[in-house]
């Protein structure tokens, strides 16, 4: 799976429109980067993490599945942990992108964090990460998170230690239906948390 360099990260800081606005407004798409990226003596709220995009046919668009998987069952292999997908069943490609991240609790609300499930009473936390207009975002793509240290840095080798398959992603148009940025809403229930021991690391290019 093909993977940008650690170094080739995006950097927009030195294309970000420092003008307080367009027209007299806010400019949320600056805003945002600044936010993201830091910019002067702002300094960068954002984290690595990696966009995976599931390859598609050029023609279908349909998803490409991987070697593991079963004809007749139709799922990956899961006695043996794929090497190639990592039990996704999909091919796909990764690349390193910055991001906000945040949590707005159950249901979008801190004050609903548990909810009455078939099964009784469970805590599932919805999570919104930030993107760039440019993070070029549309369903089906996971949110690949990394170990970090305590100062956000990445832990090198950087390994994955969460896969997040969103619930939403919106594509936040607003000035002349410019985008503007990305919003994408994942929940714990449908998020894998990679095992301690059974680290993933993420390929060199």
């Amino acid at each position: 799976m093909s993977l940008y360099p650690l170094d080739a990260r995006p950097d927009h800081s030195s294309s970000l429109d420092i003008s307080s606005g367009r027209y007299g407004e806010i400019d949320l798409r600056t805003e945002l980067m600044k936010t993201i990226f830091g910019f002067g003596s702002e300094i960068s709220k954002g984290i690595p993490i990696l966009i995976r995009r599931l390859r598609r046919d050029s023609t279908t668009l349909a998803r490409i599945k991987c070697e593991c998987v079963d004809e007749l069952t139709m799922e990956p292999d899961l006695d043996v942990l794929c090497p190639f997908c990592l039990g996704e069943g999909f091919k796909w490609d990764e690349e390193w992108h910055k991001c906000y991240k945040t949590v707005s609790g159950s249901e979008g609300s801190l004050s609903r964090r548990i909810e009455y499930k078939g099964a009784g009473k469970i805590l599932d936390e919805t999570y919104k990460f930030y993107f760039p207009y440019d993070a070029n975002l549309i369903q089906g793509d996971r949110i690949v998170e990394v170990m970090l240290d305590v100062e956000g840095q990445i832990i090198e080798p950087a390994k994955r230690i969460t896969v997040w398959n969103p619930n939403t992603i919106e594509n936040k148009r607003l000035d002349n239906g410019r985008t503007e940025y990305y919003i994408v809403s994942c929940q714990n229930s449908n998020a894998i948390y990679i095992d301690k021991d059974t680290l993933s690391y993420v390929e060199n290019p």
